[in-house]
């Protein structure tokens, strides 16, 4: 097994300059809090509960309030504010802030989904443009360095041209916290929705979905089809009703088939012209069959990424044009499920 490095790094002094607010402290304003305060960034928390920003804040011993608008007042220099609210708060939250650009904030980074409705986050990129704050949103897995390292690869013809995509992201949550999360689609998928769309690099896609249900009609499991417009079919399979956790990419190119494991972070390419009764094609950058492994916590790295556009004013990896493309395909498999159709949409 070879060893990667990548995702290894440490906190920088360059960090002192960067003061982050959280604002929502359910389970992934937790998980922001705990990677902020091990950067030496976490300024302030914000959420509804008093009981809960009061624990947080004297937790990390920082200031803590039950409005934003509270906040702001009290003058505190957020450089970066993350809204890990519930998603039917984001648009509105996000709103009043772009339109607002309060004092030293210079950037936003909005948990996923970035909205609940392609529409608003149209309206968000028009605010946006029209603001000094910088949008990003929390697209996570992006930042898995198994991730990179794979588009890399493929960009890079390691495994010839892609013919088939398989994902499958499996696990279960218990039923209180499925109206909290919303849909199997827009709580899980838009993470595998955006990395095939960044392999496959689509201008339309057909997409069929079959799910199934629970309490409310919400989709708790999916099996979405999609067919990009170069012939390209991408197979996803999506459950919260799976006792372990996996989740695991595969790709079949003309040269190669390559496999993914997003927890554990690897990835193994494997040549197909041996099984045809020929050489292997597989030369560069790594011999076929060799598992190469990578370390780096995924929510660490979009800190730090976060941090570096704070900085530069550059974008990150996840832009408000990403999360418009995962929205679409989010909308149109609900549609093909609702319809029982095929869905054919456009991305930008």
């Amino acid at each position: 097994m070879t060893t990667s490095n990548q995702g290894k790094k440490t906190t920088s002094n360059k960090n002192q300059s960067v003061k982050i607010g959280i604002i929502g402290l359910g389970n992934m304003g937790q998980v922001h809090c705990r990677v902020a305060h091990k950067l030496g960034t976490l300024a302030a928390v914000v959420d509804i509960d008093e009981k809960t920003a009061q624990q947080t804040g004297n937790r990390y011993e920082i200031p803590w309030f039950t409005d934003w608008h509270q906040l702001m007042e009290k003058k505190i220099e957020i450089t970066g504010l993350i809204i890990a609210v519930p998603t039917k708060y984001h648009y509105p939250l996000a709103k009043e802030l772009l339109l607002q650009s309060p004092p030293h904030l210079q950037a936003l980074l909005i948990e996923k989904p970035v909205s609940e409705s392609v529409s608003q986050a149209k309206e968000l990129v028009q605010l946006a443009q029209n603001s000094p704050v910088q949008v990003t949103v929390g697209h996570s897995e992006v930042f898995n360095p198994v991730v990179p390292a794979m588009i890399d690869l493929v960009h890079r013809d390691a495994i010839g041209e892609i013919r088939s995509v398989i994902v499958q992201r499996r696990g279960a949550v218990t039923p209180e916290r499925i109206p909290s999360l919303g849909d199997v689609l827009e709580d899980i998928a838009v993470h595998d929705f955006d990395i095939v769309t960044r392999l496959l690099q689509p201008h339309h896609v057909k997409v069929s979905c079959q799910a199934v249900t629970v309490k409310g009609g919400v989709i708790n499991a999916a099996h979405v089809m999609m067919t990009t417009d170069h012939q390209q079919v991408a197979s996803f399979l999506f459950s919260r009703e799976y006792a372990g956790r996996l989740r695991k990419i595969e790709l079949e190119g003309t040269k190669a088939t390559m496999t993914v494991n997003l927890l554990d972070q690897w990835l193994q390419i494997h040549a197909l012209n041996p099984l045809r009764g020929g050489a292997s094609s597989v030369t560069f950058p790594i011999a076929a069959g060799q598992v190469i492994k990578y370390y780096g916590e995924p929510v660490m790295e979009e800190h730090l990424a976060f941090y570096n556009s704070i900085r530069t004013g550059k974008p990150t990896a996840v832009t408000l044009a990403d999360a418009i493309n995962t929205l679409t395909l989010v909308d149109a498999a609900r549609k093909a499920h609702s319809t029982n159709t095929p869905v054919t949409v456009k991305l930008r």
